[in-house]
């Protein structure tokens, strides 16, 4: 798994998505980080845009949240 970063906290969160089930959340923050897709209960993460098995927009994704998707 890539290093990924916390969007709003910049704290390092690659360890709690490796270890994580469906709903992790940043340890220094508490941002919701990822969960499980609504429509085929696959794992996506903040930075996914679209879940990877199935397509379905993802709720939690930075660019959903900013109004960019």
């Amino acid at each position: 798994m890539k290093r990924s970063k916390c969007p709003k906290c910049g704290a390092a969160i690659g360890t709690i998505l490796s270890g994580a089930s469906w709903d992790a959340y940043c340890s220094s923050c508490g941002l919701k980080i990822s969960t499980k897709c609504e429509k085929c209960d696959n794992r996506i993460t903040i930075n996914e845009r679209y879940c990877s098995h199935c397509g379905f927009k993802n709720p939690i994704s930075i660019e959903t949240k900013e109004g960019k998707g």
